[in-house]
């Protein structure tokens, strides 16, 4: 709903066209006195169309476009060939048709009479035809459809790539999205345009088995997101370019875009983050501080595993079993079965008493895998059973994790340890199971 109201913002806001070069205030300088008759008065034209941008309400641009056109119109008929004149009467029109969200043939008839040279740099009517499209309920395939035949008939001006690349990134086609940002050229100079290529990066990553094998799409979205941000001083592009860093295990880089965003406005999300991730990069005090500042502001937003984690690396164990309390989550009226596990290794390591409740009876599961992990568990056997099950880095994360569990709780340390050590060497570094590695080491000897 947030990129169809960006798309939305372009046709009802922007206007028709980016710069031409075609400089229309000195082409109508020239024309200004005996040429045209005096009831033509295109200073006054020229005026209105830098007046309609500030209008206060839609009527008001309606009555300043429609005068602006009628002077235009006029002036035609004894310029019929002036580019500022043909540029002023388009746009005009395109503007009422703009918010009529209809596209009139007297549009297609100005288009059409713009100088072939200077056309590319005009929105088609096309543009309103798809907007009228999409408002009216169509799908966006059929938006899609409309837009990419206006490119292939030769009229995709910018504006027009920048809409599909939009509706492309909408419906996760984004190899074809990544095609269309970069037909527009001045992406570079519109951070909206930056954050939405990199939302199209960011889901090309993740459309493999394992978004985190695929860092080099992470942190090109990471980068332009950045970027977008610096532009325009977004929070949200921050925050979003953070979680991309710390996807691509670049902590330092989503420390300071976190706390980029946190510094333009303080909410529970940017809290939460960057107490998560002082966790995951083991600085333990900052966990601690932001901790104290969501339990302080938004307490319902604390994460018990992630202060649980917190208070075990200052050795707080009572209170860490305090959090754990409240953890895992729910998941079809089960506790999660992952969240379960990690749970009992936890409170094992911290109470040594090894308790150890079957999983997949007591437990909700969302996958095939997570079902596997259980029955794995369950079978309470040491080997690499489920290592050798894993089909790509997100699993063999998991994978060398619970195995590590499994040689742990037969009293076999050494191997226990040589498995944790492996879950380092996998890519999915926000997985709870990668973070709780360096955490765990130092207790189990």
């Amino acid at each position: 709903m947030k990129l169809l109201m960006m798309i939305l913002a372009t046709v009802l806001v922007g206007g028709c066209m980016k710069s031409t070069g075609l400089k229309p205030t000195e082409d109508l300088a020239f024309h200004t006195d005996s040429t045209l008759p005096g009831s033509v008065n295109l200073g006054m034209a020229q005026a209105l169309v830098a007046q309609l941008d500030a209008a206060e309400s839609p009527q008001e641009a309606r009555d300043i476009a429609t005068r602006a056109l009628e002077h235009f119109t006029v002036a035609r008929q004894y310029l019929p060939h002036s580019t500022a004149v043909l540029d002023g009467q388009y746009r005009m029109q395109f503007a009422l048709d703009s918010m009529n969200l209809q596209a009139s043939e007297q549009l297609e008839q100005y288009y059409v009479a713009l100088p072939e040279f200077a056309r590319l740099d005009y929105t088609p009517p096309e543009y309103i035809d798809a907007m009228q499209l999409l408002l009216n309920g169509a799908d966006n395939p059929a938006v899609m459809q409309l837009l990419q035949k206006t490119i292939r008939e030769g009229r995709g001006a910018e504006r027009i790539w920048v809409f599909l690349a939009n509706l492309l990134t909408m419906d996760k086609h984004s190899n074809l999205a990544l095609f269309s940002f970069n037909q527009i050229k001045n992406l570079d100079g519109d951070p909206n345009l930056q954050a939405r290529k990199a939302m199209a990066l960011d889901d090309l990553a993740w459309q493999g088995s394992c978004g985190y094998e695929n860092k080099d799409y992470l942190l090109k979205a990471a980068t332009l997101y950045s970027k977008a941000a610096a532009a325009s001083d977004n929070a949200e592009y921050y925050l979003d370019a953070a979680r991309l860093y710390r996807d691509g295990g670049r902590y330092k880089l989503a420390r300071h875009a976190a706390n980029k965003a946190n510094s333009i406005e303080e909410t529970v999300d940017s809290l939460v983050f960057l107490q998560e991730l002082a966790v995951a990069s083991n600085d333990y005090g900052a966990a601690a501080r932001w901790l104290d500042r969501l339990e302080e502001g938004y307490p319902g937003a604390v994460d018990p595993l992630y202060a649980a984690m917190s208070m075990m690396a200052d050795e707080h164990d009572s209170r860490a079993m305090k959090y754990l309390e409240n953890y895992p989550g729910e998941l079809e009226g089960k506790p999660f079965l992952l969240g379960l596990a990690v749970k009992q290794w936890l409170v094992a390591i911290m109470s040594g008493k090894k308790d150890f409740a079957p999983l997949v009876e007591n437990s909700g599961y969302a996958n095939d895998w997570q079902l596997l992990i259980g029955q794995y568990l369950d079978a309470n056997e040491a080997n690499t059973d489920l290592i050798d099950m894993a089909s790509n880095g997100c699993e063999k994360t998991e994978a060398y994790f619970y195995t590590a569990y499994q040689y742990w709780k037969k009293g076999k340390r050494s191997s226990a340890r040589k498995y944790l050590k492996a879950v380092s060497k996998q890519p999915a570094v926000t997985y709870i199971e990668w973070e709780l590695v360096d955490l765990l080491l130092p207790r189990i000897r």
